[in-house]
């Protein structure tokens, strides 16, 4: 399965951990919601033009918990 997602400003707490809300659609079209808690980028390769994008983010929204 392939998905698109992009974040939202969206953070809720979820079994206690925040997690920023990122929405998408898989490659048919299915809409998916996703509850990211961390992303990690491999230390080995450039990881500016990433930190570039994460900071072009919307800020985030604290929402009430699930």
């Amino acid at each position: 399965m392939r998905i698109t997602i992009k974040p939202s400003a969206a953070i809720v707490e979820l079994n206690g951990t925040p997690c920023r809300i990122w929405t998408g659609n898989t490659q048919l079209g299915i809409p998916v919601t996703l509850y990211v808690t961390r992303i990690q980028v491999d230390r080995e390769l450039d990881h500016e033009e990433f930190l570039r994008e994460l900071v072009e983010t919307e800020p985030p929204k604290i929402q009430p918990p699930l």
